[in-house]
Order: C-alpha cells, then sequence, then structure tokens
C-alpha cells in the first residue's frame, strides 16, 4: 500500500492480526537534523476500533501541538469553602472541583509542590497505619505520593483530609445507600508533623 500526503485509510477485523505499518524513511537536509519545513512532515494515524466518525472536509488547519495538557496543579488549603466540613462526596465531585487531583490514587499532588490532599480508605497495622481522627498515621509507597507528603512537610503545607465509608464508623462516613457507591467524608485540613522510614513505622 503506498500512501501519500492526506491518504487515509480504514479497516477492521482479520487483517489487522499481524499488521504492521511504516513510512519510508526521508533523507534529511545536508547537515539537518529535522525535516525543516512542517508541511513536508508526515505521521501515521490508525483508527482500530470504535465508532467511525466521518469528516465531511478537511480544514486544512494544521495541529498546534501533540503535546498532552499540563497536568493540574495542587491547590493547597480549604479551597474557599468549595468542601464543607463534615459533608460526603462522590470522587468525581473531589477531582470536578480539584479538591483532589486523581480519580484513583490516594495522595493527591507532586514533589515538587507537595501534596494538598490524601484520601484514607484503610487501616493497616502491618503498614504502621492508624487513625486517632484528629491525628492520622499514612503509609505511602515512594510512587504513591510518599515524596510529596514529604514535601508537605518541608513547606508547612496543609493536606486536606477525606475518609472513606469503606473504612466504617467512626472512622469513616456511614454509608447512604442513596449515595454513589464510594464516598468520602471531608475531615478538614491536616498538617504534616513527621515523616518514618519502614523501619520506624513497623
Amino acid at each position: 500500500m503506498a500512501v501519500r500526503e492526506g491518504d487515509a485509510y480504514w479497516f477492521d477485523g482479520a487483517s489487522q492480526r499481524g499488521y504492521e505499518h511504516a513510512l519510508p524513511k526521508v533523507k534529511l537536509p545536508a547537515g539537518g537534523t529535522t525535516m525543516g519545513d512542517a508541511a513536508g512532515r508526515r505521521m501515521i494515524v490508525v483508527f482500530r476500533a470504535g465508532t467511525p466518525l466521518a469528516a465531511a472536509a478537511d480544514s486544512g488547519d494544521p495541529c498546534a501541538s501533540l503535546r498532552p495538557p499540563d497536568r493540574a496543579r495542587p491547590r493547597f488549603g480549604n479551597l474557599g469553602g468549595a468542601y464543607a466540613e463534615g459533608h460526603c462526596y462522590s470522587r468525581l465531585d473531589l477531582v470536578k472541583g480539584g479538591g483532589h487531583l486523581l480519580k484513583d490514587r490516594g495522595v493527591s499532588g507532586n514533589k515538587q509542590d507537595g501534596a494538598d490532599a490524601v484520601v484514607v480508605s484503610r487501616q493497616d497495622p502491618r503498614r504502621g497505619e492508624r487513625d486517632g481522627l484528629l491525628r492520622l498515621r499514612y503509609a505511602a509507597a515512594r510512587r504513591q505520593g510518599a515524596e510529596a507528603l514529604f514535601q508537605s512537610l518541608i513547606l508547612k503545607k496543609p493536606v486536606r483530609v477525606y475518609r472513606s465509608c469503606w473504612l466504617g464508623p467512626p472512622y469513616g462516613p456511614v454509608p447512604d445507600p442513596a449515595a454513589p457507591r464510594t464516598t468520602y467524608r471531608y475531615d478538614g485540613c491536616f498538617r504534616v508533623e513527621r515523616v518514618l522510614g519502614a523501619a520506624a513505622a513497623a
């Protein structure tokens, strides 16, 4: 199959199995490291599954950037009362309102700015976790937000705490049959007092 500028094709089914697609290499200008002219660059876009979507016409406008959108930055504090202490919210409520940046992680934030929020959904004594309601020991691996929590300790940044209904009373909210499967109670802002290593936490 010879692919030329502006060409597109779509196929599905058995023809995809073991299929490989490649464009021939283009000779770069003498001493050059890029193709220079953006109009001469080529790329392959293959739609393998999903609902077909047809375009009536090509606008001809070049794509400004293929760079993914910037990640949201952590927001610290009570967020101007966006979440009421003692009230329960779904995970979607937290993500949409900026209360927690991630849909499926416990620690929200990054190692540069610090952690702005944590979701408490377990108490595992084997990991040294304890919950006294007013004080909390939270375990996290390095890739699960430990560095962000350490940065909050250094920068003295407040951390919002949301407790899951899966904890059960008195630690978590009482499950509401009319509410989403998992709800999270906002328990206000805490501060990181210290960070322990794995041996000290045991």
